[in-house]
């Protein structure tokens, strides 16, 4: 099964370790919803989930969350689907490329100028 089919597991996962332990910056999410709202922005990488109008079908706008998040694919979840980038990326890296596209996510959703 692929990466993208497999859904999360239900326990909770710290943050990685690097090689002594220690742990490492995380990715933190808003929870704003930026992304679920704007699927066409990640070019056909969630078009399966897009209801037909560039929001994910999961996504609920009454309380801007994901409807199924303890079950989310991994492509909708920072931590699993790091498993794509680590052969290019430190985890540090990575968190802080998803945290700027998080940023420009938000920026176009309100179209207000980044920060």
């Amino acid at each position: 099964m692929s990466l993208w089919k497999r859904t999360a597991s239900k326990r909770r996962r710290s943050a990685p370790k690097n090689g002594g332990g220690i742990m490492v910056k995380d990715f933190a999410c808003s929870r704003c919803g930026a992304c679920c709202r704007q699927l066409p922005l990640f070019h056909g990488i969630y078009d399966d989930l897009d209801r037909g109008d560039g929001v994910c079908r999961h996504f609920d706008e009454q309380t801007d969350l994901c409807g199924i998040y303890e079950c989310r694919p991994e492509m909708c979840n920072v931590r699993h689907s790091y498993a794509l980038f680590k052969q290019h990326l430190s985890w540090e890296s990575y968190v802080e490329r998803t945290t700027l596209g998080c940023k420009f996510l938000r920026a176009q959703l309100r179209k207000t100028p980044l920060k």
